[in-house]
């Protein structure tokens, strides 16, 4: 049970009574204009600002006492900005949001407050001005705000000032890309664009795809360099790049052209020691939007003076904005994921969108891959969603189709092309899978492997890897299979009346575990979409280690093994394999993954 707050007074009134802190009155909380405050003390430091003494406001808002304090500079008024880390409304950000401090012991108030005091001296001294610098976006925040939605799809780890493409609309705001091309798929992926069918319609979208430029300065703003006007923004140009001026005023002028929009917008970019600061500027107005009756573009017919254009631009008002990141860099592990270039550059095809290869397919992009082809003939039916990442609204289209238009609108940044046919008789699927760097195969199809493994061979692919289940998936394999390895086959019954079937799988079962339908060769295998979830993880990982820690010759076959739950598979009705167990050992309770390695045509467990 947490104390009463008059409990709580009582004590920090006797905790704070050496520095002098006097309570405030309800009225007084009341008039506060920082936060419902439901109690709170006043204490003089012997800090001065302004010729004034600070005084400090110490206001409890949370009555569960699960928040710590806030603490707010009461006089002499401070602005946001004008010192940092001092917020609206005098309130003062000594902590971190993640500190921990017990609070059963209430002595972290005088922590609080020494800090607290210790965090003003620095500031007033000017020893904190870097801070406006390293927490740059919180500072800029305060600068006057165009509303406006933007997002950059910009490679920020190119370290030049550039033109870039930009798009806008009054449901997107504005996009912001390297490329026009990159703007095109974006929109694509978003199912916002007309199709390729219609030629005209497309192309009077794409056309509104115009010019912006990209500054990267060398120097982070601090709130006193935080421009106002165009022509205070050419000033700082002038300053940072004085021997390309010229070419970026260009680029900036430019980038006023826009015709679809009355109020342009271009990116400025900052390295901080904390990382990438982007953000956006919105000019008042383009050179061909009327004021008055005039546009700045009058009087000149085909092109306009540097030197002219920067005096009628002048005075165009600027307003800073906030940028939503959608670029590789951040989507991948905000800056943070050094590995996502490498998986960027491989092209993986999955054959088979069905409820394992799904899912795998969705870890890998969010992993880093961003070219992605996905092949099955297959329509979604609604016996699906019980084990699918598509619901019912994918029901009887494609399934290849439905899961490219699902992760497109999900992570429009990659490319992603789906076959809607058998893959044996397509040309083009065909060509993707010889062109992939990773062949992914979760048809659970004993024919379509022993193709692909053929066309492996023939053609020379890439390393094949297969992921499926057994009966009820209890267990799931993921098997490497390099070209020529024979690893895929080698677990498998390759003639006879067991082809097909596994020679040594983990569990047994005392009877049929397909279950029949009524329909002429209807049949299915139940499980849900829990008990694949380790196997989709483990296949996404091991792909993972294939682009990322490739063999310095070629890669050798092994197979991941997930072993499922012992008590869910004897509550099926099923045991652990006897030949398993001899071969490999007991599982025991399950729950683990097994590594096999492949050698002399002869498998064995990896104990790492």
């Amino acid at each position: 049970m947490h104390k009463v707050p008059s409990a709580i007074c009582n004590e920090i009134d006797l905790l704070l009574s050496p520095y002098g802190a006097r309570r405030l009155s309800s009225k007084e909380i009341a008039n506060l204009i920082t936060q419902s405050a439901l109690f709170g003390w006043q204490i003089t430091t012997s800090l001065v600002y302004k010729n004034e003494p600070v005084v400090i406001n110490l206001l409890f808002c949370d009555k569960s006492e699960s928040q710590i304090p806030i603490i707010a500079v009461a006089a002499p008024e401070i602005e946001p900005c004008e010192i940092p880390h001092i917020e609206e409304h005098g309130r003062l950000c000594v902590w971190p949001s993640r500190y921990i401090v017990d609070k059963k012991n209430n002595s972290y108030i005088l922590e609080l407050l020494s800090d607290a005091e210790a965090l003003l001296k620095e500031a007033f001294d000017g020893n904190l001005d870097t801070h406006f610098e390293d927490e740059f976006q919180s500072y800029w925040a305060y600068h006057p705000q165009c509303t406006k939605k933007t997002l950059s799809l910009c490679d920020l780890e190119r370290t030049s000032t550039r033109l870039i493409a930009t798009f806008e609309s009054k449901k997107l705001g504005v996009i912001m890309a390297d490329s026009s091309a990159q703007i095109e798929n974006w929109l694509d992926n978003q199912g916002l664009l007309p199709t390729h069918s219609k030629k005209k319609i497309r192309r009077q979208f794409l056309n509104r795809i115009e010019k912006s430029v990209l500054l990267q300065l060398k120097h982070t703003w601090r709130p006193t360099d935080f421009p106002n006007t165009a022509k205070e923004l050419f000033s700082i140009i002038k300053k940072e790049f004085a021997d390309q001026y010229f070419e970026i005023a260009t680029m900036l002028a430019i980038s006023l052209t826009k015709k679809t929009s009355e109020i342009p917008t271009i990116l400025v970019q900052f390295n901080t020691s904390n990382g990438v600061a982007l953000i956006a500027i919105h000019f008042s107005r383009s050179i061909f939007r009327r004021v008055n009756r005039r546009a700045i573009i009058d009087g000149f017919r085909n092109e306009m003076p540097l030197s002219h254009f920067i005096e009628r631009t002048s005075t165009i008002k600027i307003t800073g904005g906030a940028i939503n990141r959608a670029d590789k860099n951040w989507l991948a592990g905000r800056d943070s994921n050094p590995s996502h270039k490498i998986v960027g550059q491989h092209r993986i095809v999955l054959i088979g969108c069905g409820s394992v290869g799904a899912a795998i397919i969705r870890l890998l992009i969010q992993s880093g891959f961003t070219d992605v082809v996905l092949i099955d003939f297959d329509k979604y039916g609604t016996e699906n969603s019980s084990r699918h990442i598509l619901g019912l609204d994918s029901f009887d289209t494609y399934k290849a189709t439905a899961l490219a238009n699902k992760l497109g609108r999900e992570f429009p940044h990659i490319s992603i092309n789906a076959i809607n046919k058998q893959w044996q008789g397509d040309a083009i699927a065909r060509t993707s899978i010889s062109r992939a760097d990773i062949i992914l195969s979760c048809t659970g199809d004993w024919q379509s492997d022993q193709s692909l493994l053929q066309f492996q061979s023939e053609e020379e692919l890439g390393v094949i890897v297969f992921a499926f289940v057994e009966a009820h998936a209890i267990a799931g394999h993921v098997i490497v299979n390099p070209p020529n390895s024979n690893a895929f086959n080698s677990i498998h019954y390759v003639n006879g009346n067991k082809i097909g079937t596994l020679i040594t799988p983990c569990t047994t079962w005392p009877h049929e575990t397909i279950q029949k339908i009524p329909a002429c060769a209807g049949e299915f295998q139940p499980y849900g979409a829990i008990p694949l979830t380790h196997l989709q993880a483990i296949a996404a990982k091991t792909i993972l280690s294939l682009v990322l820690n490739p063999s310095e010759k070629d890669v050798l076959p092994y197979i991941k093994i997930w072993l499922g739950d012992r008590s869910e598979l004897e509550k099926l009705g099923g045991h652990w394999n006897h030949n398993w167990i001899s071969s490999f050992g007991d599982p025991g309770f399950g729950n683990k993954e097994v590594t096999l390695i492949f050698e002399k045509q002869k498998w064995k467990e990896k104990y790492v």
